[in-house]
């Protein structure tokens, strides 16, 4: 559904993960309202638990968030990656250590 770049504000040199999302496949899998929501939450919410939005943009054929990079990938993404009866080792590790930073 969504893209991930890493990118590069020309003028200060900042680097901020940048998340680029098709209009219409967005449409399609009913997401219209889950993206902003999301652009919403990160807008409006301070807090070091979440990532900050830098920008929203948008076109005629996609939707655009530059967000503050975070190294290490997102703790959803992780759980989606692994059955969630049988969890490796190093999943269960990443369960214990996530929420106490």
């Amino acid at each position: 559904m969504a893209r991930f770049f890493l990118s590069h504000k020309q003028e200060t040199g900042e680097v901020c993960a940048f998340e680029k999302m098709r209009k219409c496949t967005l449409f399609k899998m009913d997401q219209i309202r889950h993206v902003l929501v999301e652009r919403d939450i990160l807008t409006a919410t301070k807090t070091p638990w979440l990532v900050r939005l830098l920008y929203a943009l948008r076109d005629t054929q996609y939707t655009d968030l530059a967000m503050e990079y975070v190294p290490g990938g997102d703790f959803c993404t992780l759980l989606a990656l692994h059955p969630h009866n049988t969890p490796p080792s190093s999943l269960e590790t990443g369960l214990r250590l996530y929420p106490s930073r």
